[in-house]
């Protein structure tokens, strides 16, 4: 029984497959704070078709925010608009920088789609 706790525990339960991207893609994330607009530059560091990991910068994005993503694709081939929930965000010691993994809604199937086909290629 032990042995089987530990295989889940350290099993990957990813729903989707992750794709990672050592430049990462530029982007740029809104999000509503106390009836306020704030906009802010963004880096997706990895994606899947159920989230994103992205490199905020200096803002802290809290957890439940709802994070809207806009992409514009090298080359002027498309833009790509996806909202997700923030539901972790952390900072790691060494770095200045805040970190923050998005789970992309439902609705947002074809868009997160094109986000992963296009880093896929």
């Amino acid at each position: 029984m032990l042995e089987l706790l530990r295989w889940l525990v350290s099993s990957d339960r990813r729903k989707y497959e992750r794709f990672i991207m050592p430049s990462g893609i530029m982007a740029k994330c809104v999000y509503m704070e106390s009836g306020k607009r704030v906009e802010f530059p963004a880096t997706i560091l990895n994606v899947s078709k159920g989230g994103a990991k992205i490199n905020t910068g200096e803002t802290k994005v809290f957890t439940k925010t709802v994070l809207d993503i806009s992409v514009e694709l090298p080359g002027g081939q498309k833009k790509i608009s996806i909202s997700g929930e923030v539901i972790r965000t952390y900072r790691m010691q060494n770095q200045g920088t805040y970190f923050s993994a998005v789970k992309f809604k439902e609705e947002n199937g074809e868009a997160a789609n094109a986000l992963v086909d296009f880093v896929r290629a």
